[in-house]
Order: structure tokens, then sequence, then C-alpha cells
């Protein structure tokens, strides 16, 4: 683990990748579950991913519960209490509220709406192949 491992929000879609096609998004949630950083996640965003499992991809709740525990477990839980509408999706705004709320370094997401931000106040919104390389710098630093 780094001494100062940064602290990342990784958006629903990002997870629903990871868990439904692998991939990037997955390597960014296998890191994750490494504690090669500190994930943050809000109740708003925990439910927003099981809604999408479920009626999306019509996943019943014990599968549901069986993929997200290890990430739910891994994270540190923020209660976001800061508001934001800078974003015309409201339910991108919640990922913007956790970020904000736990003083993320990084938002990972593949959702263009977000993605135009690029940076909001401290942190930078980042696709998950961009992170992953960053991180991948950011770790060979400490292990020369």
């Amino acid at each position: 683990m780094l001494v100062n491992p940064w602290r990342a929000v990784l958006d629903t879609n990002v997870l629903i990748s990871a868990y439904r096609f692998g991939g990037k998004p997955e390597r960014v949630l296998d890191l994750a579950l490494s504690n090669a950083f500190v994930p943050l996640l809000s109740v708003a965003l925990d439910t927003e991913l099981a809604r999408v499992l479920k009626e999306k991809f019509l996943m019943d709740e014990q599968l549901i519960d069986e993929l997200c525990t290890p990430y739910r477990d891994s994270a540190e839980w923020i209660n976001p209490r800061i508001q934001t509408h800078l974003c015309p999706d409201e339910a991108d705004n919640r990922v913007l509220e956790c970020a904000m709320q736990g003083k993320a370094d990084f938002v990972v997401t593949g959702d263009h709406h977000l993605l135009e931000l690029l940076r909001v106040e401290n942190f930078e919104i980042l696709k998950p192949d961009i992170f992953l390389g960053l991180l991948q710098l950011h770790r060979s630093n400490f292990i020369r």
C-alpha cells in the first residue's frame, strides 16, 4: 500500500463495466480492492449501482450483494453534505458530491457529461485507461 494513497470515486458506469464486461474497468476495480488507492462510496452511488444491475442486467439481489460486497467493504463511505448541479444528469451530480465531500483526487468515469468538466475543485475527472496509466506511473515511482 502506498504511503499517501490517492482517493478516487469510481462512477457507477465503471463498476458496472467491471462487473459485466471486464477490461480496464475491472483492472481499476481490482486495484481498488488491493488498496492501490482509496475508493470512495456513498449510499446514493451504491443504490444507483444496485438499481442498474437489477433493472438493466436483471441480476437478483443476492448476486448483486455477492458482487458488490468486496467493493463496499474496501471503500471509505462518504456522507455528502455538499450539493451541486454542475451536470445536466442529476445522477452525475451525486458522483461529484461524493468526490467533493470525500476530498477525492480523481473521479474515474466513462460518462461524457462528467468527462467534459475535466477538473472540479481539487480533483481530476478521467477515463479508466488514463487513471490506470497515472496510477502505474505513480506506483512505479514508489517502487524504485
